[in-house]
């Protein structure tokens, strides 16, 4: 650059005017007390959120692993059973009754096309043990068809028996709801309960014809249940995005004033809110705010951005709104874009990475500030005049209340060009600006103006806020 850039550049940098106060902004995190002193939040390192994640991910892991076991335990048991002799037709033994009841289970074609269930879980058989909670309680029962027919876990639904219709040679004929002369609603634990009961009952008068107690289930969708709400706005109307002919490019980042409650949920959440738009790119989440870099399908760029602005802690804490590169990118360019990989071309993003991080961009600071309280953020149009009124004032040998320009970007950005009177802070890193401001400014008076720009803006945020309320 090295010159008073036209008015249409600027908006690829942050601008920001700071004065130096002697007052101090309240911290974004809380303070809190330990054996009667205050100490301040401490910022996680990236090592200790990764360590957390681990910790959770093997828990997870622990937890499916033991339901897995009870699934594996509970087929053993069944199948241990179903080939002792008391649940075979040559039964000798003096059981009353065979340990199993037979439970011949359908699901109507509505659910059927609702849930979108594959052959084995529209029709099917579970086995019950006599004296489980299956065949004591609704809950129990229920749970003993969500291990079979897993996508009823999904929908509510209702259920209705029936004593089952037995052909000659001991099969049990599956009649559709509507084809059954008789049946009643399962709607309470006695029903439950009940159910077990005739089924004992037609067992005891048909034991020339079946091995075990047997009953018809018949699962319906719920007439009353709640309809499923509609789609929210940004969703409608959705064009199919992997038919854009082009991508854009595009960035934000958000301090929400009460900052991100839990990063992991959030991160989350946002992979679920994007995941309709096709979208690519890098994707910091923190305590602090949000940090994104990001190329989405143009034919759905305006519905991402409806989306963005309806997540509480993006919507109007986007910083100067998102940043949209003008010029959509071809797919043919969008391939060839990025870095390249082993010397092959490659594209600016392959995937949509959402990572939890301890801070959107390491500061080095030992305690996070109140980044609502940064300074005042500069419009393109104010910032050109600003900059050709400090080229005035320097000519004219005037010193007094002339703003000094920093550029907050490193060293290796510095060298491509920096603003006409901008001094650079030729750090390699951003987290060693602050012994430069502390060199710098220590004879400088706190009500002077001070002018800051970057390359997306997160730095001038936070240098803004460190010289407003930690060297005001």
């Amino acid at each position: 650059l090295g010159f008073v850039a036209p008015p249409h550049m600027l908006p690829a940098f942050c601008r920001r005017m700071t004065f130096r106060s002697t007052s101090c902004a309240t911290p974004l995190f809380s303070t809190r007390t330990v054996n009667g002193n205050s100490t301040s939040s401490s910022i996680p390192s990236n090592q200790d959120l990764v360590s957390q994640r681990i910790q959770v991910a093997r828990a997870k892991k622990n937890a499916r692993k033991q339901s897995a076991l009870h699934v594996h335990q509970r087929n053993l048991s069944l199948k241990r059973m179903l080939h002792t002799n008391s649940s075979t037709k040559n039964d000798t033994t003096d059981y009353p009754v065979p340990p199993l009841y037979a439970v011949k289970v359908s699901v109507c074609d509505e659910l059927r096309q609702e849930l979108k269930l594959n052959g084995r879980e529209r029709r099917g058989r579970v086995f019950v043990k006599k004296e489980s909670d299956a065949a004591q309680n609704l809950k129990g029962f229920k749970q003993e068809l969500h291990s079979f027919f897993r996508c009823l876990r999904k929908s509510t639904f209702i259920l209705h028996a029936s004593l089952p219709d037995v052909d000659e040679d001991g099969s049990i004929l599956s009649p559709s709801f509507q084809d059954v002369p008789e049946s009643w609603p399962i709607e309470t634990d006695d029903d439950v309960v009940k159910m077990f009961e005739k089924a004992d009952f037609f067992f005891q008068t048909n034991q020339n014809l079946l091995k075990r107690p047997s009953l018809l289930v018949f699962v319906s969708k719920d007439p009353n249940a709640p309809a499923a709400p509609p789609p929210p706005l940004y969703l409608q109307n959705l064009a199919d995005p992997s038919q854009s002919d082009t991508m854009t490019m595009l960035s934000f980042y958000a301090f929400p004033p009460g900052g991100i409650q839990n990063p992991d949920d959030f991160a989350t959440m946002l992979r679920k809110l994007w995941k309709p738009f096709h979208a690519l790119g890098r994707v910091y989440v923190a305590h602090e705010g949000v940090n994104a870099q990001m190329s989405v399908p143009t034919n759905v760029l305006d519905n991402f951005m409806q989306c963005c602005k309806s997540v509480p802690e993006l919507g109007e804490y986007i910083e100067n709104g998102i940043n949209v590169d003008p010029k959509p990118l071809t797919m043919q360019e969008f391939a060839v874009a990025g870095v390249p990989v082993n010397g092959n071309p490659a594209p600016p993003f392959r995937n949509l990475h959402i990572r939890v991080r301890g801070q959107v961009v390491a500061d080095g600071l030992d305690k996070p500030l109140d980044w609502q309280s940064a300074g005042y953020d500069m419009p393109p149009m104010e910032w050109h005049e600003t900059l050709k009124k400090v080229r005035q004032q320097t000519e004219a040998g005037e010193t007094e209340n002339v703003p000094l320009i920093f550029d907050c970007r490193n060293d290796y950005e510095t060298d491509v060009g920096i603003f006409e009177g901008a001094e650079p802070l030729d750090t390699a890193n951003f987290r060693d600006s602050w012994d430069v401001f502390k060199e710098r400014l220590k004879d400088t008076p706190k009500d002077a103006p001070i002018m800051t720009y970057c390359t997306g803006g997160i730095r001038c945020v936070k240098v803004g806020a460190y010289l407003t309320q930690e060297m005001g």
